[in-house]
């Protein structure tokens, strides 16, 4: 039975997962300690849960076995492990490079207390929510710079996993619970808009969708164009998502995701941002609607890899999430084709990373440390979406995709093979020669095509789109 507790606006689903209590029990432990034991076990069986593939976790897993005899080995991998697929700020990333110093023998110093990425310095490891990005100059085009951002809200998470929307059977009970949510977001939202404001709102497969339009069809329509996204990437990907509502705030402007942010999570944002998402609470909150869900799409990818392969490199993750933005749906296959990222590649190829750099890098490449340095964030992402849209047309993209994500499906296990072995394998080619390869079928794709001969033109057949998702992705 699904505990489920109900206030008058909001309700707390009790199969929801929270580290917490973990946290609380790896922070008080005095190293050494015979309570390791029992703390790291309880972490192996967070992170094999769902949800569970998080840097957090695999830092307080390596921690732990630092400070317990015979496991240091196990302790620096999963440290390392953290430090190469974790979103990290600078001092976070010193943290973890000073504990893997520390992991050469058993040790009794207690591990340093990680500080969030948020402004107020040192705090538990849960105190702050990231939420993941998708921003722009304004509105994402051809000549606009794009990059991945990061971001911590101020409420806990516990108070966010608080927020999720069971998915039940029964329709009344349905019912009852998509007006709590709805009443919720009334409740949030009036700060920002007049008392008397309305949300369009439907339930869509698992989406319950906000409009700020107040048309009840349009947000059906929104749910009706996502939909498909979420069977494609279980499909093909495997992807998951808990048994939860995704809550989803479609906006028509950019400004409406700035407002929403500050008023649903506390989040100030970056200028130009035009979507987010936050597991915590499973929403995504962004510019779409009915005839325009890809950017909504974009975020779903981020919030359905965290089910079961949180711990994604970020060429796979942000890559992929870019493509699936601007790909369809279809009945066997997700079709990913050419789209503005190419151009914005081929625009700034110079500023490139090498394939092994995109390969082995880290999540701070995607984000521009300044207005110097977006023409090189932008080919970053690029490249990264660019890359997955080459393996998929190579036909191994869903091979490497399953094999590196059930490298970490299990954080007892050997040491994993190295990304670019699992492509070399894939490819059967040298590295060097996949580089080449790429830059090869990258410059035919960008190729003009062949004009044709005025009488064949003249005859043609009308085309038609197939898309139907706009052209805000």
């Amino acid at each position: 039975m699904l505990a489920l507790i109900c206030s008058a606006f909001y309700c707390w689903n009790g199969s929801a997962q929270s580290l917490s209590s973990i946290e609380k029990e790896w922070a008080t432990q005095h190293y050494p300690d015979p309570g390791n034991d029992a703390v790291r076990k309880e972490l192996l069986k967070y992170w094999n849960g769902p949800g569970g593939r998080k840097w957090e976790v695999a830092y307080m897993i390596g921690t732990t076995e630092c400070r317990m005899a015979g496991l240091q080995p196990d302790g620096q991998r999963m440290l390392g492990h953290a430090l190469d697929r974790g979103r990290l700020t600078d001092k976070q990333r010193d943290v973890i490079q000073n504990e893997i110093d520390r992991c050469r023998v058993t040790s009794g110093i207690p591990p340093t207390q990680l500080p969030s990425s948020g402004a107020n310095g040192a705090a538990e490891l849960t105190a702050g929510v990231t939420g993941y990005s998708k921003s722009g100059y304004l509105v994402y085009s051809k000549n606009s710079k794009a990059s991945s951002v990061i971001m911590t809200s101020p409420i806990l998470s516990d108070d966010l996993l608080a927020r999720r929307i069971p998915v039940g059977s029964d329709d009344d009970r349905k019912s009852i619970l998509a007006d709590l949510a709805l009443n919720h977001s009334y409740d949030l939202l009036r700060p920002i808009r007049s008392q008397h404001f309305q949300l369009g709102h439907a339930q869509v497969d698992q989406f319950l969708v906000f409009s700020d339009l107040p048309d009840n069809a349009v947000a059906m329509r929104t749910g009706v164009c996502l939909a498909p996204y979420k069977s494609s990437l279980i499909r093909d990907f495997k992807m998951e998502l808990p048994n939860d509502m995704v809550l989803v705030y479609a906006l028509p402007i950019v400004g409406s995701v700035n407002e929403y942010a500050e008023a649903l999570h506390r989040l100030q944002l970056p200028p130009g941002t035009v979507a987010y998402s936050v597991y915590e609470d499973l929403s995504i909150v962004g510019m779409g609607g009915e005839e325009s869900c890809g950017t909504l799409a974009h975020e779903l990818t981020h919030l359905m890899i965290r089910g079961n392969f949180g711990d994604a490199p970020a060429w796979l993750e942000e890559g992929l999430a870019s493509e699936i933005a601007v790909g369809i749906p279809s009945v066997n296959s997700f079709l990913f084709e050419k789209s503005w990222r190419d151009e914005m590649l081929q625009k700034e190829w110079s500023q490139r990373p090498s394939l092994a750099t995109l390969i082995d890098g880290g999540w701070d490449m995607y984000q521009a440390k300044s207005q110097d340095d977006l023409q090189r964030a932008a080919a970053v992402n690029a490249m990264a979406a660019c890359f997955v849209r080459y393996l998929d047309k190579q036909g191994v993209l869903r091979e490497v995709y399953s094999q590196i994500k059930n490298q970490g499906s299990d954080a007892e296990q050997t040491p994993q093979v190295d990304q670019k072995e699992i492509l070399q394998s894939a490819l059967r080619k040298p590295f060097a020669e996949i580089e080449q390869n790429f830059s090869v079928w990258f410059s035919d794709e960008m190729k003009p095509a062949p004009s044709r001969p005025a009488a064949a033109r003249h005859s043609a057949k009308p085309s038609v789109s197939l898309k139907g998702t706009g052209a805000l992705h």
